[in-house]
C-alpha cells in the first residue's frame, strides 16, 4: 500500500496499521509523546513524507485518544511552534475500530533540512535519527 501524504487519501487505515511501522509510518501511544511526534514529523519531512498515528500502540493495537482533552489544533500548534522552517502538517481525528486516533500526514519537504528543537532528524527504517551528515 502506498503511503498517502494527505489524509483524504486514507481509505483503509486498518490495513495500513496491520502493515506495522516503517520508514513512512509511525505509531505513538498517546499525546503525552508530542515531543517525539514533532521529531518524527521533522524526520518524515526531511525524508520521504509519511503518516504519524497517535493512539496506536507499537504493536499496532488501537488504543485511541481522548479528543475532549487534546484537540487537533493543539497537536498542530505543537508541531508548527517547534519546527524550523515551520512544517504545517495535516492533522485529523479518524475513527479506527470504534476509537478515535489522531492522523498526521506529512509531505516530503522541498525546504530541507527541517529542525525540531534545533536538531535535524531523518527517517531511517523504523526510527527517527539525527543524520550524521547534512540532509540533501
Amino acid at each position: 500500500m502506498t503511503m498517502p501524504n494527505n489524509l483524504s487519501a486514507l481509505t483503509d487505515l486498518p490495513a495500513l496499521i496491520a502493515q506495522g511501522e516503517g520508514e513512512t509510518l509511525e505509531f505513538k501511544r498517546s499525546v503525552a509523546e508530542l515531543e517525539q511526534v514533532v521529531e518524527t514529523v521533522v524526520a518524515l519531512a526531511n525524508t520521504r513524507g509519511g503518516l504519524v498515528l497517535i493512539g496506536i500502540g507499537p504493536d499496532g493495537r488501537v488504543i485511541g485518544v481522548d479528543v475532549g482533552q487534546v484537540t487537533g489544533e493543539r497537536v498542530a500548534n505543537r508541531i508548527t511552534g517547534n519546527t524550523d522552517p515551520i512544517i504545517y502538517p495535516s492533522v485529523q481525528v479518524v475513527e479506527v475500530g470504534g476509537r478515535k486516533v489522531f492522523a498526521i500526514a506529512v509531505a516530503e519537504s522541498d525546504n530541507k533540512p527541517h529542525l525540531a528543537a534545533g536538531r535535524a532528524f531523518k527517517r531511517v527504517g523504523l526510527g527517527s535519527l539525527p543524520p550524521a551528515r547534512a540532509i540533501r
